[in-house]
């Protein structure tokens, strides 16, 4: 009598158990009509350096149709409207080098804190990085490949994620505590740099202290550069004044400035990335990181690495990419619908970008509204 009770309250349980399920997917999953019209409208395309008014038809995740005379919509299905005038369109940014599991929280619990409690913790701060405008994210070490399958199986609102898995840094560096469930290269000099390249690595990460002949080598071996701005500002990574960290850190960031020029001077090809490790403060200006560029580029160049070039470098990914339907990093018809909507001239006003909560209107991730300030 008590088995047959107990298997009666069971089943109860487990039904109300998945009924909570359903409501909490429905609460994450925005409302999607079968297409969303974006209306007069000027559209930065990722790749050229001029602004073409026009209208977008997006169509299940993709950018059906892209025309300056109007364009017709499904009568029979859910269509929403978007006036875009006075706004402005580019595709949605590509941060090319994120640690998603450890960006935003702190080092010594990271340390302590069980897997489980690190991934949804960092479920949490995916979700704010889309909410910044990035709908697209290379991970480059630290456990992202289980929050990429949550959110390609529509479990949590984040951005794509094309994840690394392990990482390779020398003895003692930030790869030596990586999870055991957990390759890019993470290096600094020369040295590491030639060898990393000569063994037939694609792409460096940081590099912030390399010579004129390591440049020329990556120029010669068509070897892609992720750099981040490293500066000894207000966002730098805190450090005693006087220990050994800080002077490295002083030596690093001095290297920033040069390697730019060295990547402008040899035409190498540049990728943007922020590394934010450990600090939640830091990882909300992640737009901030990249308006720096304007240091060492104009605003079109900036604008164009953060998103088709760095949609370049995440093509090399080749079959093994999730995403393989569609492209990245544009405006264009048959490009997946990840796109911004400011309300302002992104090419005329990069400082745009440094306040996405004030000035991103809209954020569509894979044809999905998943911010719409415009009340449209």
């Amino acid at each position: 009598m008590f088995y047959t009770n107990t298997k009666k309250h069971m089943k109860h349980f487990f039904c109300l158990l998945c009924l909570g399920f359903a409501f909490v997917g429905q609460a994450q999953t925005p409302r999607q009509p079968a297409q969303i019209l974006i209306t007069d409208i000027g559209i930065f395309n990722g790749k050229d350096n001029r602004i073409t008014t026009a209208n977008i038809l997006i169509e299940g995740n993709r950018i059906k149709t892209i025309s300056t005379q109007p364009i017709p919509t499904d009568r029979s299905a859910m269509v929403q409207v978007i006036n875009g005038k006075g706004y402005y369109a580019m595709p949605g940014l590509i941060d090319a080098h994120t640690h998603l599991m450890f960006e935003s929280i702190p080092k010594l619990k990271t340390l302590t804190a069980d897997y489980a409690y690190l991934t949804l913790f960092a479920a949490k701060a995916m979700e704010q990085q889309l909410l910044r405008g990035f709908t697209t994210v290379r991970d480059l070490g630290g456990g992202a490949l289980v929050l990429q399958k949550a959110v390609n199986d529509g479990l949590y609102p984040g951005p794509r994620i094309f994840a690394s898995g392990a990482m390779i840094s020398q003895t003692g560096g930030h790869a030596d505590f990586g999870f055991p469930t957990d390759v890019t290269v993470h290096a600094y000099t020369p040295d590491a740099m030639q060898t990393a390249i000569r063994s037939g690595v694609r792409c460096i990460e940081h590099g912030q202290l390399a010579d004129e002949a390591t440049a020329k080598l990556m120029a010669e071996k068509g070897v892609w550069w992720c750099l981040q701005p490293f500066l000894d500002d207000e966002d730098a990574n805190p450090h005693p004044e006087g220990s050994a960290n800080r002077a490295k850190q002083i030596e690093m960031s001095a290297g920033t400035d040069n390697a730019y020029q060295l990547a402008k001077k040899y035409k190498i090809k540049t990728a943007f990335g922020t590394d934010c490790l450990f600090d939640a403060s830091l990882a909300k200006r992640q737009g901030k990181q990249l308006a720096k560029l304007t240091r060492w580029y104009t605003p079109f160049e900036v604008l164009k690495m953060a998103t088709y070039d760095n949609a370049q470098l995440l093509a090399m990914s080749g079959k093994r990419s999730p995403y393989l339907a569609g492209k990245l990093g544009e405006i264009s018809e048959g490009a997946y619908a990840d796109l911004i909507i400011v309300n302002g001239n992104p090419l005329e006003n990069i400082q745009l970008i440094v306040d996405p909560e004030q000035h991103f209107k809209v954020i569509v991730k894979d044809g999905v509204v998943y911010k719409n300030t415009l009340g449209q």
